[in-house]
């Protein structure tokens, strides 16, 4: 097999003397930041995957591994995808149905190319979070039971790779923290011969804001196509002018190619910048760009995070932050897991931005009306899903009070879901 390292510090090399193995190697600053190694050797049949704890490591220790039942799941390697219905696989576990406690720790996700979308793009969707791919496991026989994996329309109709990864054992301790193998399932495209149409190149979706949170981030560059393409990122210099920078490759197949990039935030001069991820065959170019920006955590104005104005008709709540990114500014009522004022649609609130990397919210509020609020939390919020950083101040409305109002608080969620 291949033998291919997934990292996010460190770098891989190669050993000279044997063209199928690969060293992980780290400086010691880089084992501190670490949580843990990830291994991965396959082919286009097969994947095995070892994680080990790095804290474990720093201790002498023998772990012996079981071997691998043999042909604990058997199952075609190749299926066609129909055009407007789900497709079956059927495949044979050697184990019990009552009993497929192996089974049940199992991770069943697809990859596929959306090529209905413009560029298409690459998705992956989970049998454990996601209607897309679902499992029924039912007895064979005293020693085997049928599980049938169905992988739901639309996703069915696109080309794409389903993957089984199975444990060697329930539970692992120690060095080896998982420990993983299992098929590659091809899902030969519809009206194709291929798992990607032939002339087709697609990337994954990247961000339009890269947040490097300290120490470090790391930045994926992956595409599927037929050919198979290239893939590298890109920084975009002045005059326009693009340079690619070093990359880690972490998977490279038939049809899908995949490198990281780990950017340091302790150089946000260098590090700042626009950024591409390219993928490249004979058929075309796509460009996926990002603004990488090195996080300087929100910083709350204590003059402007208070009760501002408290009078007889009103009471003027403030919230001032200021960082890069800008930050996104919420009002919680009563603690952070409260409902969000601001998104209730029922208080008079202003937003501001009185310079580029600074938000402020205030909210006025009628102090017959809402005695019940008691204390308001202001969260800020900077970057997005891929990589967002929190801080948050609480503002007592009414000192020394506690009064939990639970029709309200239960009012307001309702509200912010509406």
């Amino acid at each position: 097999m291949d033998n291919q390292t997934s990292i996010t510090a460190g770098k891989r090399v190669y050993n000279p003397t044997n063209e199928y193995t690969y060293f992980s190697k780290a400086e010691i600053g880089d084992i501190d930041t670490m949580r843990n190694l990830f291994f991965r050797l396959y082919n286009d049949e097969e994947s095995v995957n070892v994680r080990l704890n790095i804290s474990e490591i720093l201790i002498n220790s023998t772990q012996v591994l079981p071997k691998p039942q043999r042909n604990y799941l058997k199952v075609e390697t190749k299926f066609k995808a129909p055009n407007e219905t789900d497709l079956v696989i059927p495949a044979v576990l050697n184990q019990k149905a009552e009993q497929p406690d192996r089974f049940e720790f199992a991770e069943v996700f697809f990859t596929g190319l959306n090529t209905s979308s413009s560029p298409p793009a690459i998705f992956e969707i989970m049998h454990f979070n996601s209607d897309g791919i679902n499992l029924a496991v039912s007895p064979l026989t005293e020693t085997s039971s049928n599980l049938n994996i169905t992988l739901r329309y639309p996703f069915a109709r696109y080309g794409g790779i389903l993957t089984v990864r199975m444990p060697y054992q329930e539970v692992i301790g120690g060095v080896i923290e998982e420990f993983y193998y299992g098929p590659f399932i091809k899902i030969v495209s519809s009206g194709e011969d291929s798992v990607v149409p032939p002339n087709t190149i697609g990337v994954f979706p990247i961000a339009r804001q890269t947040l490097v949170i300290p120490p470090s981030q790391t930045v994926i560059c992956a595409a599927m196509g037929n050919p198979r393409p290239e893939v590298s990122i890109l920084k975009l210099g002045e005059g326009g002018t693009s340079v690619e920078i070093p990359s880690e490759t972490v998977i490279l197949d038939s049809t899908m190619n995949m490198i990281v990039h780990t950017f340091d935030a302790s150089n946000p001069l260098t590090t700042e910048g626009r950024y591409f991820c390219r993928a490249s065959n004979s058929f075309q170019t796509i460009d996926a760009p990002t603004e990488v920006i090195v996080l300087q955590p929100a910083v709350f104005d204590d003059r402007m995070t208070a009760v501002v104005q408290n009078s007889s008709d009103r009471i003027v709540i403030s919230c001032q932050a200021k960082g890069k990114p800008k930050p996104q500014l919420k009002l919680k009522l009563y603690d952070e897991f409260g409902p969000d004022l601001v998104a209730t649609g029922l208080y008079r609130i202003w937003k501001y931005g009185p310079e580029p990397d600074t938000s402020r919210v205030t909210l006025t509020l009628s102090p017959l009306e809402d005695a019940a609020i008691t204390a308001v939390v202001c969260e800020s919020s900077q970057g997005g899903a891929g990589g967002a950083f929190t801080n948050s101040r609480k503002i007592e409305v009414h000192p020394g009070k506690a009064n939990f109002d639970m029709g309200l608080y239960n009012r307001l969620n309702e509200a912010v879901r509406l």
